[in-house]
């Protein structure tokens, strides 16, 4: 087997449109034996300036478990494939985080929604 990938980043935001793209990571995956790492950042720059810590935990509140929920979601699917899978919910601004998140984990490859990049790169 061609170890071209060890290590695939899925960010999602849970749109409909990460469903192809969740089944194409995971093709490259099981073709080069690679672990998954799915990602859902919890977008903290969309969030109103002036927040308490108490009014910043409630309104991230929702995304968060939104961002466990899909997370979840797609850790089974790997692991019912047999794919090695580790997930993960992070603050922060989306692209940067992500980019982060690959640079830590030695990610090499990153297969995302495109909705995850619209509007945010700059």
């Amino acid at each position: 087997m061609i170890r071209l990938y060890s290590t695939i980043l899925v960010p999602i935001d849970g749109s409909g449109g990460a469903e192809g793209v969740v089944s194409r990571a995971f093709d490259f995956a099981r073709t080069f034996g690679a672990a998954v790492h799915v990602l859902y950042v919890i977008d903290t720059g969309a969030e109103p300036t002036g927040l308490g810590d108490q009014q910043r935990d409630e309104f991230r509140r929702p995304s968060e478990k939104r961002g466990r929920w899909v997370t979840a979601r797609v850790h089974e699917r790997a692991t019912e494939l047999d794919l090695e899978a580790t997930r993960a919910v992070h603050e922060g601004v989306p692209y940067r985080t992500i980019l982060e998140y690959a640079d830590e984990h030695g990610v090499d490859l990153s297969v995302c929604p495109l909705s995850v990049w619209l509007g945010r790169c700059e």
